[in-house]
């Protein structure tokens, strides 16, 4: 959530809109940046729904490519989950919005992104999972950042429900793909094994709702 921040939500039906804006300028009665999104039920099983968000930006120019406008971010994206399946889709734009540090300078840039996540349930216990995703920089300075920096990974994970009143799992997850840090160094692929334990009072006092296992990230 985000700090000194003032927001307002409201559902309409199947649509629901939301606007924030935030003062964290040391000015009285600055606002520092706005934004807003709406979200629309179509069926059931899908949803879909944009955002926008506007920085004012006040910080001179002292970082390369920073060509000294304000940060703007525009995400955009669907779900869609029934009979046992589950797609996500999110794509974003942005500018000024991004910022990487090397060991000559902090570089200012923007990018375009987008990621996708499907996953099939098989019964009450066993989920499988396939996703995504990319961030590739638009006018990024080359002089001080590998050209081929960026984000692109494919994920895959299959879980195991272990307890279903707490919604605890065991996972295997793992990433590989041509993700590139700033000096043009291929990302480590990774696997991963692993628990979740999920404990509640509220929730073993039947207060809470319990939270379905498939949706914890």
């Amino acid at each position: 959530r985000a700090n000194d921040a003032l927001a307002y939500r409201v559902a309409l039906g199947k649509l629901r809109l939301g606007v924030q804006a935030q003062f964290q300028s040391s000015k009285p009665g600055a606002v520092d940046s706005v934004s807003a999104s709406a979200i629309y039920q179509f069926t059931p099983g899908l949803r879909a729904g944009i955002a926008y968000s506007h920085a004012f930006l006040d910080i001179g120019t002292s970082l390369v490519g920073y060509d000294g406008g304000d940060a703007r971010a525009l995400t955009g994206g669907f779900v869609f989950d029934e009979a046992g399946w589950k797609f996500a889709v999110m794509d974003t734009w942005t500018r000024n919005h991004e910022v990487v540090s090397t060991a000559s300078a902090s570089v200012a840039y923007d990018t375009l992104g987008a990621e996708l996540f499907a996953s099939r349930r098989f019964g009450d216990d066993l989920m499988l999972v396939l996703g995504f995703d990319f961030a590739i920089p638009r006018n990024l300075d080359p002089r001080f950042v590998n050209p081929n920096y960026g984000t692109r990974d494919v994920l895959g994970s299959v879980r195991w429900l272990l307890d279903r009143k707490a919604g605890s799992f065991v996972y295997l997850e793992g990433r590989t793909g041509a993700t590139r840090d700033t000096a043009g160094e291929r990302a480590d692929d990774v696997v991963m094994l692993g628990i979740r334990f999920n404990y509640s009072l509220r929730r073993g006092l039947g207060v809470d709702p319990i939270a379905d296992w498939r949706s914890n990230p």
